[in-house]
């Protein structure tokens, strides 16, 4: 990675002690660096990454870092398959004391592909975390917001998708997630406990007659006939999954307007 560093750098005072020195901020600096290179994605992923980092000394708040950093591109992250085109990041993290402090990582990127299924455009995020230098771990809390103007996969486009990712040690991810398919909204939300794998969510909103009359002909070509919908299909429900991520159980309420089971 190629890295460029700038700006002011102010020495904390020290009452009842020697002053610091410069080495003494040096090895506080990559104490720092070292956890946050643990949990950072593997650098290999990145393509011709580079790093500017911006030092400010903040009245009443200390020793600032803002990095940037550009990459052309991200390609087998932990061996996952996503690709995706020129990245910009950027955060800024308070260097001095040894207290929590707020960590906010902003991204973008003009498009993500997932395998040959999934490809996103427009991709904007943040991810806020509290990071506790010395402590393990690191970031016991984490939320990921994350935005696009276009979603495809499976042969559809939905449109403005937004999700959100709240989690804390220990506890169940909670998420939610909402995009616009062919004019209606639809809204997911629900919570998932990745050590035991269970999974509840709940969903709601309304489906486009068009939108059934795309699918149901390649996926159920024998019920297509008797579902045209003349109006917006309104959906209410939950889905439950077990240990496991066994499926236990689904609950739905849907009402519909006009329909044409003529065939």
């Amino acid at each position: 990675v190629a890295v460029r560093a700038r700006g002011d750098f102010q020495l904390p005072a020290a009452p009842g002690g020697p002053q610091p020195t410069m080495p003494d901020l040096i090895a506080r600096t990559l104490q720092i660096a070292r956890q946050l290179v643990r949990e950072l994605p593997q650098l290999e992923a990145l393509r011709s990454p580079t790093l500017h980092a911006e030092l400010h000394a903040r009245p009443g708040v200390g020793n600032v870092a803002v990095l940037h950093l550009a990459a052309g591109g991200v390609e087998g992250l932990r061996g996952l398959p996503l690709h995706t085109g020129p990245l910009l990041a950027r955060a800024g993290v308070r260097l001095d004391g040894s207290g929590t402090r707020p960590l906010r990582i902003e991204f973008r990127t003009a498009e993500a592909r997932w395998a040959d299924s999934v490809a996103a455009f427009g991709v904007a995020g943040v991810l806020a975390l509290e990071f506790t230098p010395g402590a393990e771990p690191a970031f016991p809390d984490a939320r990921l917001q994350i935005t696009a103007h276009e979603v495809r996969a499976l042969g559809e486009s939905a449109l403005g998708p937004a999700a959100e990712l709240l989690w804390r040690r220990d506890r169940p991810l909670h998420f939610s997630a909402s995009a616009d398919l062919r004019g209606e909204l639809m809204t997911v939300r629900g919570r998932a406990d990745l050590a035991t794998r269970e999974l509840a969510l709940a969903y709601e909103g309304r489906v486009a007659p068009a939108l059934v009359a795309a699918v149901l002909p390649e996926r159920a070509p024998r019920l297509a006939p008797y579902f045209q919908f003349g109006d917006p299909v309104a959906l209410h429900g939950r889905a439950d999954f077990a240990p496991g991520w066994k499926f236990t159980g689904l609950e739905t309420l849907v009402r519909i307007g006009r329909l044409n089971s003529n065939n």
